[in-house]
């Protein structure tokens, strides 16, 4: 953490411990195990860093940055398993897509479909594409759930050409 933010440490503590429980929980030995500051320098087109892991947090970041408490463990749960393949020029939050993504993956781990705080993205622009393929994957089977939400994990952090939201039925991110 920078010098800069260790401010945001209170805020960070227990919201961080709670999201680093539960994504355990959810993803066994896959889970990240610690939670982070992304300090690596970019360009405002360059991909953010990317960790298997660590949870990035980047306090620029609305959802990080001005969220706490539960609002930030669902953020830092989003974050943690579908990272923002946004560019910095795109980030506050990510596109709807990278939003849509994070608000299901997060309402799988808590058990409900919420929208993400602080994003520039309005609750109604982000439970409009999430709502549907939130329903799709909650009517799968719970081994098949957990394998569709491994899926979007590995395709938000290899930021490749198939996107978190083409791993669920009928996701279509791109």
């Amino acid at each position: 953490m920078t010098k800069l933010r260790e401010a945001r440490l209170d805020d960070l503590a227990d919201p961080g411990k709670k999201a680093l429980r539960l994504l355990h929980d959810a993803l066994g030995d896959r889970a990240p195990v610690e939670i982070r500051e992304s300090t690596a320098l970019r360009g405002l087109l360059d991909t953010p860093e990317r960790s298997r892991t660590a949870v990035l947090v980047d306090f620029g970041d609305g959802a990080i940055g001005r969220t706490k408490g539960a609002d930030l463990t669902r953020a830092l749960i989003g974050q943690g398993i579908a990272p923002s393949c946004a560019p910095r020029s795109e980030r506050e939050g990510g596109t709807a897509a990278d939003i849509a993504a994070q608000d299901i993956v997060a309402g799988w781990v808590l058990g409900d479909l919420r929208p993400i705080r602080g994003t520039q993205q309005s609750p109604a622009r982000q439970t409009a594409p999430a709502g549907p393929l939130w329903k799709k994957l909650r009517a799968l089977p719970p081994a098949e759930q957990r394998a569709r939400i491994g899926a979007m994990r590995k395709a938000a952090l290899s930021c490749g050409d198939s996107g978190a939201l083409d791993q669920l039925p009928g996701g279509a991110s791109r």
